[in-house]
């Protein structure tokens, strides 16, 4: 299995040169990556200037374009549909971007060149909230009055990858995570005056690609299985963890992404990366089976994805990594149909998407043409 993995990454590198080129056969994050990597998703250049990929972005797309900016990125909508982003700049660090109506106000959270990786942000009741990776360590900010707040949260090794932030029903934060230096997956709890670490599967290399989803009173985590290529599902109920295997034919559970209704009904959807194909998963609760169903597989597509669930149903945005387009799958009457929102770039990098008050779907992405964070859909900014 070890080598087959190799053989898969090698053809990942090959795939960043055609995307480059081209576009045709866009590449995604690596899944064995570790440390501060940094998957290397477009050209390095710093060339913002570049009248191509301009012609490309509609206006009012571009959120912050100031250097190599955007990279894993995740999108909160608040009341009124205000926007919040948080998000990764090559050489600042962690940065934060709320949209005030008129413009974009940015601001650095955390210094440094490589602080501000898989950040997770929560908003609420304007207060905010961010898990992300920095230089080897789980880290959590929070700004609940003027300025920022950073804490380390986990410094046991190299630690803090693929950070996913949610809160219980006593308010405190959970944080599910990667171990890169054990290749566990694990959760920190904020007990009200302490954080308490929890190594929840420490079977074989587990833990990348990790989203957590809590309904009170337990979380539940999604994750991808390294060592064979399976996604694997973590909850805790009153007698612990419980941990399974979901869904094992081939090689299959990376870019997991879940949604859990407040009657515990969870939607799930990942990529089948053996056949490059996009999946989606449906549980009423946890005494019944998982019903899962193929959504696309047309080409290779699925990296990126993001579930959302409105009254229609679920809707599904994700990466076709072979155009670099960003697409949406959503079901009606049992059958999927799915549609392009963005083509003709190099779009739909660290995609994270979130539903408005009006059932819309928006989200922000990082474009590899120029290196810039940018959002969908547009939206008008004062010049």
């Amino acid at each position: 299995m070890k080598w087959m993995k190799i053989l898969i990454l090698l053809m990942f590198v090959f795939a960043v040169v055609f995307s480059l080129a081209g576009c045709e056969g866009c590449q995604e994050e690596e899944a064995d990556r570790g440390g501060y990597g940094d998957d290397d998703s477009g050209d390095d250049d710093d060339d913002d200037d570049d009248d191509d990929d301009d012609d490309v972005v509609p206006p009012g797309a571009e959120v912050d374009t100031e250097g190599s900016v955007g990279k894993y990125c995740s999108l909160e909508i608040g009341s009124g549909n205000s926007l919040f982003i948080s998000y990764h700049h090559e050489d600042q660090g962690l940065k934060f971007a709320q949209f005030d109506g008129q413009e974009w106000i940015i601001e650095v959270v955390d210094s440094g060149e490589n602080r501000g990786l898989y950040t997770s942000l929560v908003a609420r009741d304007g207060k905010f909230y961010i898990s992300y990776y920095a230089e080897q360590q789980l880290r959590f900010a929070k700004k609940e009055g003027k300025g920022w707040e950073i804490e380390t949260v986990d410094s046991s090794g190299d630690v803090g990858g693929y950070s996913s932030l949610a809160f219980d029903e006593d308010e405190n934060p959970l944080i599910g995570y990667y171990d890169f230096t054990n290749g566990d997956v694990k959760l920190a709890r904020f007990d009200g005056s302490t954080w308490q670490i929890e190594v929840v599967d420490s079977e074989n290399d587990v833990g990348r690609f990790v989203t957590l989803v809590y309904n009170d009173p337990f979380p539940h985590l999604f994750y991808y299985d390294f060592t064979y290529g399976n996604l694997k599902w973590a909850y805790e109920s009153a007698a612990g963890w419980q941990v399974s295997i979901i869904y094992a034919e081939g090689d299959v559970g990376t870019w997991p992404s879940a949604y859990i209704t407040p009657m515990g009904h969870l939607h799930l959807a990942f990529q089948d990366e053996g056949n490059q194909d996009l999946i989606y998963g449906y549980l009423e609760n946890i005494t019944t089976n998982w019903e899962f169903s193929t959504v696309e597989t047309e080409g290779y597509v699925g990296a990126n994805v993001n579930v959302l669930v409105r009254s229609g149903g679920p809707l599904l945005i994700y990466q076709d990594q072979d155009w670099c387009d960003v697409k949406q799958a959503s079901k009606s009457k049992g059958q999927w149909s799915t549609e392009a929102l963005l083509s003709e770039g190099p779009f739909g990098f660290w995609i994270s998407a979130e539903l408005d008050s009006d059932d819309q779907p928006h989200f922000c992405h990082f474009y590899v043409g120029s290196e810039d964070l940018l959002i969908w859909p547009p939206i008008d900014v004062e010049e």
